[in-house]
């Protein structure tokens, strides 16, 4: 609990910092999705790794046979 109290501390005190940090890490995420998409990196099947986004035929999007696009996929998140 030590190590986090500073954290807490700047959440009660600082909002608007940790706001700001936390929306850096969003537009840093949306933007490494983004180019991930570009590049064709998504798999149509990758259930072999943990971490890793899988196809859904389940959403919206059917899949063509082409790259994978983010509204065909599982995403994951961390808390």
């Amino acid at each position: 609990m030590l190590m986090w109290r500073p954290l807490l501390i700047d959440l009660v005190e600082r909002p608007e910092h940790t706001h700001r940090i936390v929306s850096k890490m969003a537009e840093y995420y949306e933007s490494l999705n983004e180019q991930l998409e570009q590049l064709g990196l998504f798999e149509m099947d990758p259930l072999q790794i943990h971490c890793t986004s899988a196809l859904n035929s389940t959403l919206p999007g059917e899949y063509d046979g082409g790259p994978v696009k983010r509204s065909q996929i599982w995403g994951r998140g961390m808390a």
